[in-house]
């Protein structure tokens, strides 16, 4: 192999491999190469280094594929960018109508995943497995957006709060405020049983700027069903607190039902219904309707249906508003139905007129209990 040394073209004629370089330091295997319109650096015989015809700059490859191309036979690829002022990495377009991004590869696609800046209209968009999710404008007016057949599933944004403590929450929380305080929070609550949470909706009613689920809940959802409003507990399906005076909104699912039977004598039987104990609130409430059927004999036979509306209060021991009323209940098998108060609970009282058994008492309740416990 010929040497050649020009003062015009300087040193030609070795191209070198990464064993033995062309141009070699103090040990044998790291030097310069030349082949095929590249110049490549190796360090340990093994080439580190290359730039290629088109300018192209490959570190851990022999053939960039891009301007810039870092690549690994096996383990991890990094680059570190460090500085004692602020590290930037900066991507840059040289009109204002092209769009920038970053873009996350595997063996299918070279856009598996994308983060998209479109210059022309000032807008970033997150794109995960060749679809755009999201979207956020110049004005910071955040779009999310998917597909999906999720009918039985509730999906969507997830807010996991994984520490599963006792009291702890995850919450959604909004504000209108410049100085970024919070003021409204929508929270699940964890009440245990693996995570079990009630639905709170909070609001800063103190202006304090930071929201606290134990002083500004304002409403509650439980498990249950129980909605509770400006309260945490209730006794009722729907409960509110309205300052000097509570009520609970009760509702039975299913119609409340006693049996009676006759006796020897045929008559005088009672049966005694229990609706509601105010013996515990001197400011007791009830409103609402009752539904009272009579059933003797089996539904298809003889029967008594009346609905009963009612307002009591119960103020300091006293009643206002309580009207005890008999009805003549006809060929139900009952001489009298009675809705009243006895000491501080409020019954149906029926008196049988017959000697046979077979029948029954249902009882319906849809209204509010103010201040008060829930039905018997």
């Amino acid at each position: 192999m010929s040497v050649s040394i020009n003062g015009d073209t300087g040193i030609s004629g070795v191209n070198g491999t990464r064993l033995i370089p062309a141009y070699r330091g103090g040990t044998s295997n790291d030097g310069i190469m030349f082949d095929a319109d590249k110049v490549s650096i190796a360090t340990a015989s093994q080439r580190r280094l290359t730039v290629d015809s088109s300018g192209r700059l490959g570190i851990g490859v022999a053939s960039p594929s891009q301007q810039l191309h870092l690549s690994a036979s096996s383990g991890d690829v990094a680059a570190l960018i460090e500085c004692p002022g602020h590290p930037i990495l900066r991507l840059k377009t040289t009109g204002t109508s092209d769009n920038t991004s970053v873009d996350f590869a595997d063996s299918d696609s070279d856009t598996k995943a994308r983060l998209l800046y479109t210059h022309n209209t000032d807008t970033f968009k997150v794109i995960s497995n060749g679809t755009e999710h999201l979207e956020m404008n110049s004005d910071g007016l955040i779009h999310y957006k998917y597909t999906r057949n999720n009918a039985t599933v509730p999906e969507g944004l997830f807010i996991n709060n994984q520490s599963n403590v006792l009291g702890n929450n995850a919450s959604l929380t909004l504000s209108n405020d410049s100085g970024n305080r919070k003021k409204v929070a929508i929270s699940a609550v964890d009440f245990g049983g693996f995570g079990a949470s009630d639905l709170v909706f909070a609001l800063d009613g103190a202006d304090s700027g930071e929201l606290s689920l134990a002083t500004d809940e304002k409403a509650r959802l439980t498990t249950g069903a129980n909605l509770f409003v400006n309260r945490t507990t209730g006794s009722g399906k729907v409960s509110v607190s309205a300052g000097a005076g509570e009520f609970d909104f009760c509702h039975s699912a299913n119609l409340v039902q006693r049996s009676w039977e006759g006796s020897g004598g045929g008559s005088g039987v009672t049966t005694i219904i229990d609706l509601f104990d105010m013996s515990t609130n001197n400011n007791a409430r009830i409103a609402g309707e009752f539904t009272l059927m009579c059933i003797r004999g089996g539904f298809a036979q003889q029967r008594f249906f009346k609905k009963y509306g009612i307002a009591l209060t119960r103020f300091s021991g006293n009643y206002n508003g309580f009207i005890t009323e008999t009805v003549n209940a006809g060929g139900s098998g009952f001489s009298t139905i009675v809705i009243e108060r006895d000491g501080d609970d409020i019954r149906f009282r029926c008196v049988s007129n017959t000697a046979s058994s077979g029948g029954s008492i249902k009882v319906h309740f849809m209204g509010f209990v103010a201040n008060g416990p829930a039905p018997y």
